[in-house]
């Protein structure tokens, strides 16, 4: 579905959520073209569990999701809201009462109008951890006083299989440790609270996150709009990056048309 006017501007601002051991930075071309497609403010918030704190959890991940936002929301700004991968589970806590309807009931503007899942996981209920939806095997991570360290098996199962191995290796390079509580530790939020619309795409050669585990995460999320699909393995957003940008630019056309 496409905006009645195309020449109309964007209406929408963009934030975007990183998954476990990654950086903002990782987001650099798609925040670029999300920002020449007309989108302001694109917004890739840091989260403050990737780092050397184990005493940071998925919560305070998600409330610093809330702080970037605030000064926004407070003049009126809609936002659609991009998570990739571990980026879900604190994305769903920050949008708990975040959501455009939520603030509307109110009485103030500005809110997350919808969020797009990118092979995301988010645990169902309250009280587990953005792991617990994981099948059992996956041993790319090892855990050593209150961190989390992506191992070499995580270069494939992150980047596999259509990265060029030049970039794979710079941006393993740019992995850093994790907090364990984050990872491992409960959530005060869970799908089945989310309240904002939601889109998935399913990245279809995924080697971190297996497509049968991503549509089982899909088949829990109440508020589910649509699910798209991307040739892509887990960072089809660097790897399918047109693929993806078009992705977006349809979910946003389908939210601004009621503008």
């Amino acid at each position: 579905m496409k905006r009645l006017d195309a020449d109309k501007p964007r209406s929408l601002g963009i934030v975007l959520s990183h998954g476990a051991f990654h950086l903002p930075s990782c987001f650099d071309e798609v925040k670029r073209r999300l920002e020449a497609a007309g989108f302001s403010p694109v917004i890739a918030v840091r989260h403050p569990s990737v780092g050397t704190d184990p005493n940071i959890t998925v919560e305070d991940d998600g409330h610093n999701i809330q702080v970037a936002l605030d000064p926004y929301l407070d003049q009126g700004k809609d936002f659609l809201a991009i998570a990739h991968s571990y980026g879900g589970t604190p994305l769903t806590i920050a949008a708990q009462g975040y959501s455009k309807a939520e603030r509307q009931a109110r009485g103030i503007k500005g809110g997350i109008r919808a969020v797009i899942f990118v092979t995301s996981n988010i645990p169902q209920k309250k009280g587990d951890s953005a792991l617990s939806v994981l099948p059992p095997g996956l041993d790319i991570v090892d855990f050593a006083n209150g961190l989390a360290t992506a191992n070499a098996k995580a270069r494939e199962a992150f980047y596999g299989p259509h990265m060029a191995d030049d970039v794979a290796d710079s941006f393993m390079s740019a992995l850093l440790p994790q907090s364990e509580e984050a990872l491992l530790g409960p959530v005060s939020v869970g799908l089945e609270d989310l309240t904002v619309p939601a889109y998935y795409v399913i990245c279809e050669n995924d080697r971190a996150i297996d497509p049968d585990t991503q549509r089982n995460i899909v088949d829990m999320i109440p508020t589910l709009k649509r699910v798209l699909h991307n040739p892509g393995g887990h960072s089809a957003f660097i790897t399918h990056v047109n693929e993806f940008i078009d992705q977006v630019l349809g979910i946003a056309d389908e939210l601004e048309i009621w503008d």
